[in-house]
């Protein structure tokens, strides 16, 4: 990547690699579906050495894997794996608000309020997307209170990994609620200086998201053998 005339230029390679991750974390391509080589390139008007290049990279983020001798797929996230990302989330999120009396900036402040007005106004528009993106952003604001870069670093690939669980379903309406009330106890703790709130708050919202997620990888599974078994149509 290089700078001309303070505009960011990227690689074709960067270009290639950031068009998959954002198709990967939109759904477009699902879990387990085949990212082949050949017809990506095709389809970016692409030689196939950046593609290359960029499965390489997505591999380091964990949002693929590849099998030996068959190609790359996007990852399939286990019960196993979405155990150990919550038990880490729950961890560095911890920590996060306990410092927050210390690291929460007049800036963080203003974030928080207008992350709050934004997840009301997606919630009652309905605008499940919006909401999601909110809810990351609040939930990057807690890693970012940690005050602790080594932290932030290892949390950009947890979450990603995790983003990939919530291509498989939006939240339910019931969850929609629910989670709604359990974000403004966290950002309203903060605010208020009550970390105890905060953390109770959001404490209820990670084992409930991680139950969720769980649920869902659990119906993915199921949904893959049955097309195994011919069953059900891919």
């Amino acid at each position: 990547m290089a700078r001309s005339n303070n505009k960011i230029i990227y690689t074709i390679k960067e270009q290639v690699y950031n068009i998959l991750k954002n198709q990967i974390l939109d759904g477009t391509f699902r879990p387990g579906e085949w990212l082949q080589e050949a017809k990506i390139a095709k389809d970016l008007k692409v030689s196939r050495s950046p593609v290359r290049e960029a499965l390489q990279q997505l591999l380091g983020d964990g949002l693929v894997v590849n099998i030996p001798n068959k190609g790359v797929f996007v990852r399939e996230m286990t019960e196993r794996d979405m155990q150990d990302i919550f038990e880490v989330r729950m961890c560095f999120e911890t920590l996060g608000i306990r410092r927050s009396v210390e690291t929460l900036t007049s800036q963080i402040r203003e974030e928080l309020m207008e992350i709050r007005a934004e997840l009301i106004k997606s919630f009652e528009a309905g605008d499940k997307k919006s909401y999601m993106r909110e809810d990351t952003r609040l939930h990057q604001l807690l890693i970012e209170l940690t005050g602790n870069k080594l932290i932030q670093d290892v949390s950009v690939r947890i979450y990603t990994m995790e983003h990939i669980s919530r291509t498989i379903a939006l939240y339910s309406d019931e969850r929609f609620a629910m989670s709604l009330e359990e974000h403004l106890g966290i950002i309203d703790g903060l605010l208020e200086g009550n970390v105890d709130k905060a953390l109770v708050s959001n404490e209820k919202h990670l084992r409930l998201a991680q139950e969720e997620s769980i649920k869902q990888v659990q119906k993915s599974t199921k949904q893959a053998q049955q097309v195994l078994e011919g069953n059900l149509s891919p």
